[in-house]
């Protein structure tokens, strides 16, 4: 009997070990995503890049958290002033434009010193695997992005009331005809 017990062992082991044939799957080149990560560290890059070359007389700073880019000092001969700010993990990922690769948006602090400040967006398209810079917006009320969804960016909108308090609501925008178009 335990000669039995052995071979049916033996038996089931072979039959579980044998290789199996290989069935080969055709998966259409239109449903592969070509770019599975953008590269955060390249985007941010390419913003600092883009904010430095429209600088006049650009100073570049950098710690953790942040890049910041300014146009000199805040005197009275330099009425002009004006600073960036970058933050480092605030890059969003996503598809802006429906051709099923990703693209980025930054959001960009812009202060003029004391505590007047603006929020600007650089939006980066994917196309054919390199990123450009498609547009820069400056237009906007002061929105912050979160997110992007079915080529929907979700932000917030802050807003200043007469009590001189900020009041936020979500907003959702829509990248069309070079324009960020706010949606219902």
């Amino acid at each position: 009997m335990k000669n039995y017990i052995y071979i049916i062992v033996i038996l089931f082991t072979y039959s579980c070990n044998q290789t199996q044939p290989k069935e080969n799957i055709n998966i259409p080149k239109s449903s592969l995503d070509t770019n599975i990560a953008i590269n955060k560290t390249e985007v941010l890059e390419l913003a600092k890049k883009y904010l430095i070359k429209i600088t006049p007389t650009p100073k570049l700073y950098s710690d953790n958290e942040y890049i910041f880019i300014d146009n000199g000092e805040r005197t009275d001969e330099n009425e002009s002033y004006y600073n960036y700010t970058i933050p480092k993990t605030e890059v969003i990922i996503g598809d802006l434009d429906g051709d099923k690769n990703n693209d980025a948006v930054v959001n960009v602090g812009k202060s003029f010193g004391g505590n007047y400040s603006i929020t600007e967006q650089l939006i980066f398209l994917n196309q054919n695997g390199k990123l450009i810079l498609y547009l820069h917006e400056v237009n906007l009320p002061e929105l912050y992005f979160e997110s992007i969804k079915g080529e929907i960016l979700y932000g917030i909108v802050s807003s200043e009331n007469p009590d001189e308090n900020f009041v936020s609501k979500k907003a959702k925008y829509q990248l069309i005809e070079k324009k960020l178009v706010e949606i219902e």
